[in-house]
């Protein structure tokens, strides 16, 4: 409806990919949660972008190039097939311990 929008979003729901598919202006992120590692592969091998949460933000994860996530959101300006690298930050009022998602 809005072909001048770019639209663009993190998921951790795989089947939102297909939207790109449709639309020219949605983009997606997908979203490492810890237990969806073989999503993450697939959407890697399909040039969809993978966002990760490191305790500390390394150069490549799983032989692909780590793009710092934390100074801006608009991630379809990034590469396509690249891990979108997020510092974790600790929430004072949550819990921290038995965190999947984050990679030591």
């Amino acid at each position: 409806m809005f072909p001048e929008v770019q639209f663009y979003e993190y998921t951790k729901v795989a089947s939102r990919v297909e939207l790109m598919k449709v639309y020219n202006n949605y983009d997606v992120t997908f979203s490492y949660t810890g237990y969806n590692l073989t999503e993450c592969q697939l959407m890697l091998l399909n040039k969809i972008r993978v966002a990760v949460v490191f305790k500390n933000v390394p150069e490549n994860f799983m032989g692909y190039p780590v793009v710092e996530g934390d100074s801006y959101d608009m991630r379809f300006k990034d590469d396509q097939a690249v891990i979108i690298g997020l510092k974790y930050k600790r929430v004072r009022t949550k819990l921290t311990s038995n965190i999947k998602f984050v990679i030591q």
